[in-house]
């Protein structure tokens, strides 16, 4: 089921019908939580990379306080895909706006600060 997000507050994303406190990983047919973490690092995205995403969005946090290090942002531009970073509530409006467009893309979503 491709995911439609319905609710975006702080520490709670609600994505078809199932509210997410943790960290999530998003991508055209799941979505999956993760570790709640500050420093984003590249084994939370691997799986995600091998489905090939043409974009990768990742959403620092209401307040943009989650760090993206060098290393993750060569392994998804090695992968051959665009990177967006932005802060979470316009990461997932972008994620939502890009799957109708029929993209293939992924997001790492932060839920708090």
């Amino acid at each position: 089921m491709k995911p439609v997000i319905q609710k975006i507050e702080f520490g709670n994303v609600i994505i078809n019908g199932k509210r997410y406190g943790c960290d999530i990983l998003i991508t055209p047919d799941d979505v999956r939580e993760t570790e709640k973490t500050h420093k984003l690092d590249t084994h939370i995205l691997e799986d995600a990379i091998l489905g090939e995403p043409e974009i990768v969005i990742i959403g620092i946090g209401f307040n943009g306080l989650v760090n993206v290090p060098d290393e993750v942002k060569t392994m998804i531009k090695n992968a051959g895909a665009d990177l967006v970073i932005k802060k979470t509530p316009e990461a997932l409006k972008d994620f939502q706006a890009l799957l109708k467009q029929g993209k293939k893309v992924v997001a790492w979503i932060h839920t708090t600060c």
